[in-house]
């Protein structure tokens, strides 16, 4: 699913497809599930999801990695949540890469590619391969980072697993990247989903495998991700206002 999405300014923003959307429905949707020598191997798939849930709002920090469907395709993404509403990762989506940061209400966005898509590429010879900032709060950003929230909020994504609790199943052990995990399975056909859960230390959802290649992993949890704000990042704002503010200072590398 691509999430098309339409902003307008006196710059005249056409339609931009940023299918950020499809990535956060696949992965909400995945991250239903999960638990384990903590004891969870032995509960009731229900409960472990109850656990999990639990587990994944303790943590810090964590890292995400998948591979999502995209409009017929895949996309891929890494994402290093650094804590609520702080995260900075790296997708590519369809014909589109970019670099995503979110730092306490304010999104940055790099791409050589992105900008193509605005008002006919009006923007892709200012914009392009620049951090771009805005905030979070604007009506833009939020069309332009549709879904991000859920991917920087443990919380959300902990209710996202609690969905899919009645009909969590309890599979078998096995093992994942080297760590010992559970299995637990939930939905049918194309909604099916397997989550793979630690089931020593703290019963943290491991890696989630969804239909063909697609899967969601998480490690690294409580690691420093040290995410700061980009130097030298281009108001959005004031560039469709026409001001040009911060041009000159060269790309950032």
């Amino acid at each position: 699913m691509v999430t098309n999405v339409r902003a307008t300014s006196r710059m005249g923003l056409k339609a931009i497809n940023l299918p950020l959307m499809a990535l956060a429905t696949f992965s909400a949707g995945l991250l239903l599930a999960a638990c384990g020598q903590n004891g969870e191997a032995t509960k009731s798939g229900p409960q472990i999801i109850k656990d999990t849930a639990a587990a994944l709002q303790t943590a810090k920090s964590y890292r995400l990695e998948g591979v999502v469907p995209i409009s017929g395709s895949s996309g891929s993404f890494t994402f290093d949540v650094a804590g609520a509403a702080v995260g900075a990762g790296t997708f590519t989506l369809g014909t589109l890469t970019f670099q995503l940061d979110e730092i306490r209400g304010t999104d940055y966005i790099k791409s050589k590619t992105l900008w193509q898509g605005i008002d006919g590429g009006a923007l892709q010879s200012l914009l392009a391969n620049r951090w771009v900032s805005i905030p979070a709060n604007n009506p833009l950003a939020k069309q332009l980072t549709t879904g991000l929230a859920s991917l920087t909020s443990a919380r959300q994504e902990a209710q996202a697993i609690l969905k899919g609790e009645a009909g969590a199943k309890r599979g078998t052990s096995g093992t994942s990247g080297g760590q010992a995990v559970i299995h637990v399975s939930e939905g049918t056909g194309s909604t099916a989903s397997v989550v793979y859960v630690a089931t020593s230390g703290a019963p943290y959802p491991v890696r989630v495998v969804g239909q063909g290649k697609d899967y969601l992993a998480l490690s690294d949890y409580n690691q420093n991700f040290n995410v700061t704000a980009p130097h030298g990042s281009v108001s959005l704002l004031d560039v469709i206002a026409g001001l040009g503010a911060g041009f000159g200072s060269g790309p950032r590398s």
